[in-house]
């Protein structure tokens, strides 16, 4: 079977890379293809040829013409027996419109004949008049869809787009979770846990769900959890999935402890997902939430 596979693997959030790159490990029985939503060509080159092909592509791959999405999304499902979404926050109706896109891919498919499976999709946004959510709507009445499974807001999705063409919404775990079978990286548990790693967030995503405002309030929060474990011995460091908003947060926050810099691992730009998870085994103990009211109970105990 020839699948492919769709996310937003060219954007420098590694964690889109990461479960899509499980997915296909998990499809290695198949002929595959990744398929990126913004209708990108994948990176092939690192190095001083990466950095040449990224200034070549934002110059003269960047699409934005609807026809021309149309028109790769034609070229890349052409001979495809079935389409599968990787999931992470694929339904985005807050920040940007590339549900377009998604809505532009998935009715190539329908004209095309080919089965279209969600698989563990998030969402961005809670805002139901906006102008945006007519499109997710549009994307999700479409007979293409067979199959359809969310990894949250589960009973938010069936009440806001569930249509009776789709039978079931299953509620599952991320797809990442297996992506150190995936890497085949292993780590030796330790105990008592030495090295702590947190796992830098910014407020505009967990506005989605507590009602963070304030950049001031997260930044608070995420010194609070450091001052908390430095005070019992632990080394503690900061990372970020490469987000740049989550990026500029982590600035913020080093920037208010002494020898701040000293306690960052960053992710590679346009790094691998297996470099980063590589990374992620010099830590004996992450956190890391969507939730901040999670993070607080973290603090209290």
């Amino acid at each position: 079977m020839n699948i492919g596979i769709v996310s937003y693997y060219a954007v420098t959030n590694i964690g889109d890379k990461i479960l899509t790159d499980t997915v296909k490990w998990l499809l290695s029985n198949h002929t595959t293809e990744i398929i990126d939503i913004n209708a990108r060509y994948i990176y092939r080159y690192k190095g001083v040829l990466g950095r040449i092909e990224r200034i070549i592509q934002k110059h003269f791959i960047n699409r934005t013409a609807e026809e021309d999405i149309a028109k790769f999304f034609k070229k890349k499902l052409k001979n495809k027996d079935l389409i599968i979404f990787a999931g992470g926050q694929i339904i985005d109706f807050k920040y940007t419109d590339c549900c377009r896109n998604i809505y532009l891919l998935v009715k190539t498919a329908e004209r095309l004949g080919i089965p279209i499976a969600f698989h563990a999709i998030g969402m961005a946004g809670n805002n139901y008049s906006d102008y945006r959510v007519n499109t997710v709507k549009m994307i999700f009445s479409s007979p293409a869809i067979r199959s359809v499974s969310v990894r949250e807001r589960h009973e938010e999705f069936i009440k806001n787009f569930a249509v009776p063409s789709i039978n079931k919404v299953e509620k599952v775990i991320d797809t990442a979770i297996w992506c150190n079978e995936c890497y085949s990286i292993k780590k030796a548990s330790h105990f008592p846990y030495k090295t702590i790693g947190i796992n830098v967030i910014n407020h505009k995503v967990l506005d989605n769900y507590y009602g963070i405002t304030s950049n001031n309030q997260i930044i608070d929060l995420y010194i609070l959890i450091y001052n908390r474990f430095t005070e019992q011995g632990l080394n503690v460091y900061f990372f970020t999935n490469g987000v740049q908003h989550d990026e500029t947060t982590l600035n913020q926050i080093i920037r208010s402890i002494k020898n701040g810099e000293e306690k960052v691992l960053r992710p590679k730009v346009h790094g691998s997902g297996k470099e980063f998870v590589q990374m992620l085994t010099k830590f004996d103990f992450i956190i890391s939430s969507r939730g901040c009211k999670s993070l607080r109970i973290l603090v209290k105990t």
